[in-house]
């Protein structure tokens, strides 16, 4: 599945001119690699969104949020997660869904019993289909979401089959 994430890139081999930008925020990893992959997830769902029949809406726009529905500290309330599978959950694109701004406050890091009411109240269609399919958010759930994304991708961004001319 897709992962976006900041996750830093080694810095081995840079040169002693970048030495001093390579222990600074940004660069090669934090806020510039995190923005650029919010921005590409907010694409994403929005182009998902909008192939789903759901309500078309400006992606880049203040006025929605990225909603981590398990969340990237999560708190009590999380264990069917696996310490060990953490980071790879949080970071699907299954695990995200557009929350209007002011929402995403609201649930921060609580339970997805919790969250699920205010999710199931959003606008956006993806969102709200999240919570009415789902009684409990689990790994299986968080993998039969995924699956039901990259099909609904494939109408998105058909991908040409190879000639089987050689």
């Amino acid at each position: 599945g897709l992962v976006a994430t900041n996750t830093s890139i080694s810095r081995d081999g840079l040169s002693n001119e970048s030495v001093a930008s390579a222990n600074e925020a940004g660069g090669l990893s934090g806020l510039p690699v995190k923005k650029k992959s919010t921005e590409i997830v907010r694409y994403i769902l929005g182009k998902l969104e909008r192939q789903s029949g759901g309500v078309e809406f400006d992606a880049e726009s203040s006025a929605y949020t990225i909603e981590h529905v398990l969340p990237q500290s999560p708190n009590q309330g999380w264990e069917a997660f696996a310490d060990r599978d953490l980071e790879s959950s949080i970071f699907r694109l299954a695990n995200m869904v557009m929350l209007e701004a002011g929402k995403n406050k609201e649930v921060g890091n609580k339970p997805y019993l919790d969250k699920r009411s205010v999710i199931a109240a959003s606008g956006i269609q993806l969102t709200k289909k999240l919570a009415e399919e789902n009684a409990e958010w689990t790994p299986t759930r968080l993998d039969e979401r995924q699956k039901q994304l990259a099909r609904l991708a494939t109408a998105v961004w058909r991908v040409s089959q190879l000639s089987d001319a050689r």
